[in-house]
């Protein structure tokens, strides 16, 4: 009989001796998962966060973009503007050397 309890003691020890390495193993496990799941949800922050950056960058583009293709559309006007005023001018100087011409003939036919 003292064997046998003894036998059965030796048994349950080793049982429990099993079921706290078991435990042990769970709790790392539970351990690297809430690791895990920290790790995911600051990727998940992270990569929110440079998605917000990208959809920024994006806008402000479309907004360059935009502006430059406004620009673009006021370049012919601004070109006939700068050729009208070129040849206003010059017709300003023809008429300027025509008035002097003119100035210096009536002072020599004083």
């Amino acid at each position: 009989r003292m064997a046998a309890a003894e036998t059965q003691k030796e048994e349950l020890q080793h049982k429990a001796k099993s079921l706290e390495q078991a435990v042990t193993a769970l709790e790392t496990q539970l351990a690297e998962e809430r690791a895990a799941s920290k790790a995911l949800r600051a990727n998940h922050a992270e990569a929110t966060e440079a998605k917000r950056a990208a959809e920024v960058r994006a806008n402000q583009a479309e907004r360059s973009a935009e502006e430059t293709r406004s620009l673009a559309a006021r370049v012919p006007a601004l070109e006939n503007e700068i050729a009208s005023l070129t040849s206003r001018a010059r017709q300003g100087e023809l008429e300027l050397g025509r008035v002097r011409q003119q100035g210096a003939d009536d002072a020599n036919s004083l």
